[in-house]
């Protein structure tokens, strides 16, 4: 959920510096789409794990899927973190290209998410036992 909250705030801020003085600065958000793949795959994790009990067992497909899941919202962090990368190589010192929370914030979700299938992938190798 907060993967999803991320993506409505900015990924990126932009300023202009001249003379050592930022003259401009202004946040850029994800575009649509981004937020529509990342709403998407939330839906997806979300639907894969609904139907686990807490004592019980994950099913191997339902877990496997749930890990190519968060896979895949770590490959949309990566490209937004390198999109960012870029840009500001190309400002030649006037523009910088930052970070924003929006983008530190989903980086955190991303994180948070994949410890939680680390720890399922865990509990279901004890409960196998």
């Amino acid at each position: 959920m907060i993967a999803v909250i991320a993506t409505f705030f900015p990924f990126a801020t932009v300023s202009i510096s001249l003379f050592g003085f930022t003259v401009r600065a202004h946040d850029v958000s994800p575009d649509g789409t981004t937020r529509f793949i990342v709403l998407l795959l939330a839906a997806v994790a979300v639907w894969l794990a609904w139907p686990m009990p807490s004592e019980s067992r994950m099913a191997v497909v339902r877990l496997t899927g749930l890990t190519v899941v968060v896979l895949l919202l770590a490959v949309v962090m990566v490209v937004a973190y390198l999109d960012v990368s870029e840009n500001n190589g190309k400002g030649e010192g006037i523009v910088k290209v930052s970070p924003a929370f929006g983008l530190l914030l989903y980086g955190a979700a991303v994180v948070v998410i994949a410890a939680g299938v680390v720890g399922l992938w865990m509990h279901r190798s004890r409960t196998q036992k």
